[in-house]
């Protein structure tokens, strides 16, 4: 029996070394694409973005911390919550850019938003970038902005949404293809977690919904 128990340990910490190898391999090739866009900049870049580079940085580390201290206490096996993890990577991120202007914060969610627990870190990197996309551009003249953030189930998926109140999508901008950095990863982070991402300029603002399969 102490035997059995002893390996069912042992497996549990190969385990989590293996997702957190994963993990850190994810955001070095993230770190990578930032410093390849740092390269090719035309011109110098200013402190503030630099400094908005390195914030963005530190926030996909923290996804990681944030996602294993949940999982620290998780049982193997099982769906995860993402709720109080999308809602701390949120706070997070509009904690860190407050020197791009205020934003406030509001969450919400139904009901538990249960997704297999390898899924849940590219579902937090994905709302992390695009909080960071509102904070950066939906005011661009620094005005005090809102910004909601919301998980529920519908129809048999889980839904994740993050919406703000500025200026909207750019003209003939279309942000299933264009877009920089953060775009491009939140594309790819939804293909990878088999999910479908659509984005509504109301003309009031810019809502951005992740819909994710159960059992996708």
């Amino acid at each position: 029996m102490q035997a059995s128990a002893a390996l069912s340990s042992c497996d549990a910490v190969a385990e989590a070394n293996h997702r957190i190898a994963n993990n850190l391999s994810l955001v070095a090739g993230m770190v990578r694409l930032n410093a390849r866009e740092v390269a090719s900049a035309t011109e110098p870049l200013s402190k503030q973005k630099v400094g908005a580079i390195l914030e963005e940085i530190g926030g996909r580390i923290e996804a990681i911390a944030h996602l294993h201290g949940l999982l620290a206490s998780h049982e193997r096996g099982q769906p995860i919550d993402l709720s109080d993890y999308l809602h701390q990577i949120a706070e997070m991120v509009v904690s860190s850019f407050t020197f791009l202007g205020r934003a406030r914060l509001s969450y919400a969610s139904e009901a538990a938003c249960m997704v297999a627990p390898e899924r849940a870190l590219a579902i937090g990197l994905i709302i992390g970038e695009l909080v960071t996309n509102a904070v950066k551009y939906a005011h661009p003249t620094g005005v005090p902005g809102h910004i909601a953030v919301a998980c529920n189930n519908r129809d048999g998926a889980v839904v994740v949404e993050v919406a703000d109140d500025g200026v909207g999508l750019p003209q003939d901008f279309d942000p299933m293809k264009d877009g920089g950095l953060g775009l491009r990863l939140v594309r790819s982070l939804a293909e990878q977690v088999k999910g479908k991402i659509t984005f509504d300029d109301t003309g009031l603002g810019l809502s951005v919904a992740l819909r994710i399969p159960s059992g996708a």
